[in-house]
């Protein structure tokens, strides 16, 4: 009698236990650490997920080009251990969200973002985090909500990471793939540029807000391809904008300012596009160095704080 109520019991588990099973297995956000990595890498309900199993009271966090550090690498400049918050196209908003779910965790001690023109231009930002943070929290709602339930197992919306390419230089002064960057992707969106008040509060309150507990906060200016200089920020006449909002955030924070006309930025070879590298290893040996390291010829430091 016994064995027949247990059969019935475990006949009636099973279809449920192979749903679970089989979401486990097929779900791209690597929600349960169980996988090498995510088929939706660098999304907020992912970076927060790999948070939530590793937290760090040192963050960095900003946008696509924050996500390619090495983390020992980081760890083995600085001396502290560190958790990777940034998400691809990340606005200030969620960097801002993002940053105060994770004081809530742990208790942010320190803190390294990206800000960019494009960043601080005034906009009406992305989407929240907030439902990403609901979800990452509540197992079960992520196991039954519709949207997720059809991406775990619908393989057609998920791919693997692409690897970065570029293409050769040609006769021409830039490369034809750096030129539509600028012209149908950057230069629409600046047009009529204001730098945001929004935006610049976002970034100040996690500044303000770290160094009131005795942390540091360190800001990045990355490094953008002379076409955007070419096809953007000169012809809209942008300059004065970028000096305006380094020179106001470095009164607060120290700004390590690589958004200038160097050596670098001429390049082309090293960019997969204005705004990206083409090698996973520049992130390390030019971002974390200048952070971390002596610096190089590349970077500007701002310090126009009391310190």
């Amino acid at each position: 009698m016994v064995k027949k109520f247990v059969f019935k019991i475990f006949m009636a588990l099973l279809p449920m236990v192979i749903y679970v099973a089989c979401f486990v297995m097929c779900e791209p956000y690597n929600y349960f650490g169980i996988h090498e990595r995510a088929l939706r890498d660098w999304t907020p309900l992912q970076v927060i997920r790999e948070y939530m199993r590793n937290p760090s009271e040192n963050i960095i966090i900003g946008d696509s080009r924050m996500n390619h550090y090495d983390l020992e690498y980081a760890e083995e400049l600085s001396g502290k251990k560190w958790a990777n918050l940034s998400t691809g196209g990340q606005s200030s908003n969620q960097t801002y969200e993002l940053y105060v779910w994770a004081n809530s965790q742990v208790g942010v001690e320190n803190v390294i973002m990206d800000m960019s023109f494009w960043q601080i231009m005034e906009s009406p930002g992305s989407p929240s985090v907030i439902p990403a943070i609901y979800i990452a929290e509540h197992p079960l709602d992520y196991m039954v909500t519709r949207d997720y339930v059809i991406e775990a197992f619908s393989q057609l919306n998920v791919q693997a990471a692409e690897k970065i390419e570029t293409q050769p230089v040609n006769e021409a002064k830039y490369r034809e793939d750096l030129i539509n960057y600028a012209t149908q992707y950057i230069y629409p969106g600046c047009i009529d540029y204001r730098i945001g008040e929004d935006q610049l509060q976002h970034y100040l309150y996690v500044i303000n807000d770290v160094q009131a507990r005795g942390g540091q906060a360190k800001i990045l200016a990355p490094v953008v391809q002379e076409s955007i200089w070419t096809y953007v920020i000169e012809p809209l006449q942008l300059e004065p904008y970028l000096e305006e909002y380094k020179e106001e955030v470095s009164k607060y924070a120290v700004v390590y300012d690589m958004e200038w006309k160097s050596d670098l930025a001429k390049e082309q070879d090293c960019f997969a596009d204005g705004f990206h590298f083409s090698n996973w290893r520049y992130y390390n040996e030019i971002y974390l160095q200048n952070l971390f390291g002596d610096g190089n010829k590349y970077v500007i430091i701002r310090d126009n704080t009391d310190n």
